[in-house]
């Protein structure tokens, strides 16, 4: 299992330098106060050397991890982890922040979605520390607002919150092969020299919310997932919609491929968005949720993509033992759901 966002969250100076001594360069009351309003509440990792700079200790209404290598390092307050890997592991369905060093942000950066920067505009003669090189290729700005220096702040500064683009891993232009295939919005890049553009939306998915009547009530088929992601977690059967065929025809086949059952009535309920990690890229999805009547229940198997078929009772069913992000929040609206009708 994996966190829902991981986040870098940084003051660095025109130069990316971000300290000096174990200290931070800067002292600027209102980016203390957005970075406690942006953590607080979530999970902040760090390195070893910025957790024993930190004036008192844990920072509070936080989860703090800290990562070093040394055996037996014990941090009053916190979480101690060997790696970033094993800290994040342990972080499932959290909002992770990465607040330093230089060596842990330079590991986070090809991990994080957003990072919340704030950009210090100085160059300062000394600094021993300094922030990775943010890759115009990748991230986009979402959004900037500039603070001029005052009483309060001896430097001038700006928040500006990026964001990895969806086609950061795409370098060249499909059409021509030019490697000057540049950002063109959220969604889009375009090459500069044949002057093709590509936009990046959704792939439309479905998934099958399939009742039968058993000894004890109304159960729910369930599949525990074959195949990474979130191999041997829950899930229901469904799956990516294919070229050329509608929604419901892709439901169908999918639950056939699953399960071996033959849908014979759809009913559209509602969709989620969704991340799907698949082969080292993320697939955003819209995941169309369907009522399915089947012909005969009891001849469901597992086949394709799960190892197992199971026929739960809703009020056996935890939202969190489904391992994706849109079947766990669409198990808990489908939950609700039941609630309010028997209320």
């Amino acid at each position: 299992m994996s966190p829902l966002s991981i986040s870098i969250i940084v003051a660095a100076a025109q130069n990316d330098a971000i300290g000096l001594d174990n200290a931070l360069l800067y002292w600027l009351p209102d980016d203390m106060r957005r970075f406690r309003e942006l953590t607080t509440g979530h999970t902040v990792v760090m390195g070893r050397r910025t957790w024993e700079s930190l004036p008192k200790g844990a920072l509070p209404n936080r989860r703090n991890i800290v990562l070093t290598r040394q055996p037996g390092y014990i941090a009053a307050g916190a979480e101690v982890f060997a790696s970033l890997p094993e800290a994040l592991t342990a972080c499932r369905d959290e909002d992770v922040f990465i607040i330093g060093g230089a060596s842990v942000y330079a590991e986070a950066m090809p991990l994080a979605q957003r990072i919340y920067l704030t950009r210090v505009h100085d160059t300062p003669a000394e600094a021993d520390v300094f922030f990775p090189a943010i890759d115009a290729a990748e991230w986009f700005v979402a959004s900037r607002q500039r603070h001029d220096a005052d009483a309060r702040h001896a430097k001038a500064f700006t928040f500006t919150d990026l964001w990895r683009h969806p086609l950061a891993l795409f370098r060249h232009c499909p059409r021509c092969g030019s490697p000057r295939f540049v950002i063109g919005n959220a969604k889009s890049k375009r090459c500069d020299d044949c002057g093709f553009t590509y936009y990046f939306n959704p792939s439309a998915a479905t998934v099958a919310l399939i009742e039968r009547q058993g000894a004890e009530g109304t159960e729910w088929l369930c599949v525990r997932r074959a195949k990474e992601p979130a191999r041997g977690t829950l899930d229901l059967p469904g799956g990516f919609s294919d070229m050329f065929e509608t929604s419901e025809e892709g439901v169908r086949r999918e639950v056939l491929e699953e399960t071996g059952l033959q849908v014979c009535q759809t009913e559209y309920l509602f969709s989620m968005p969704n991340q799907y990690a698949y082969s080292g890229f993320t697939v955003h999805t819209i995941d169309m949720f369907y009522r399915c009547r089947v012909d005969d229940d009891s001849v469901a198997r597992a086949a394709d993509d799960a190892a197992e078929v199971l026929w739960l009772r809703p009020s056996d069913i935890c939202p969190d033992d489904f391992g994706l992000d849109s079947i766990r929040r669409g198990i808990k609206r489908l939950l609700g759901s039941m609630s309010a009708d028997t209320a």
